[in-house]
């Protein structure tokens, strides 16, 4: 999904040379032109996060970047998970990118971002396609920064139980507003 820009695309300066560089971006469709030290960084975060998520990536049953629709407490909504397996234990997985990745940055992150709202939503929206409840949903917190650190983090059922509750208020709240 990435290209790295030629060198023809740089100046003698090692400045990406805009007309040179814009041709190379129309030319390589949707990926995205990075430079060789951005294109090194990825592939050192790829190679960390690999081992955590290729067994899980790679069954049949996982669906990646797929996008879900349904309705939810009598609202039309969509989901977009990163990876999901469907199946009686269903797990959701959401990758998070991060300078640190530490408990306590990521707890902030949660609260600030409202990682717990994505979790209720995504599993609403993916329960009443499926009519299950999923068993699982995984924060995958990948540092980009030197070393790389990938950890893994989720909410507590009584957590989430609570995100649920507030969804479902929100949801109806959105419904009536929609009458």
């Amino acid at each position: 999904l990435v290209a790295e820009y030629p060198r023809d695309c740089f100046t003698a300066a090692n400045t990406l040379h805009p007309k040179k560089a814009g041709e190379f971006r129309d030319s390589i469709g949707s990926r995205v032109a990075v430079k060789q030290r951005e294109y090194d960084e990825l592939a050192t975060i790829i190679g960390s996060v690999s081992p955590q998520l290729s067994d899980f990536l790679k069954r049949n049953d996982v669906h990646k970047a797929q996008e879900f629709h349904a309705e939810v407490y009598g609202v039309a909504a969509k989901c977009k998970p990163d990876a999901v397996r469907i199946a009686q234990d269903s797990t959701i997985i959401d990758l998070k990118f991060s300078q640190t990745i530490d408990p306590e940055s990521f707890q902030r992150s949660c609260k600030s971002f409202r990682y717990w709202a994505q979790d209720s939503h995504y599993s609403a929206v993916l329960e009443a396609i499926h009519g299950n409840r999923f068993v699982g949903f995984e924060f995958i917190a990948i540092e980009t920064k030197f070393p790389f650190r990938v950890q893994r983090y989720q909410y507590d059922q009584a957590s989430r139980d609570s995100g649920r509750a507030e969804h479902q208020r929100l949801m109806q709240k959105l419904a009536k507003c929609h009458e």
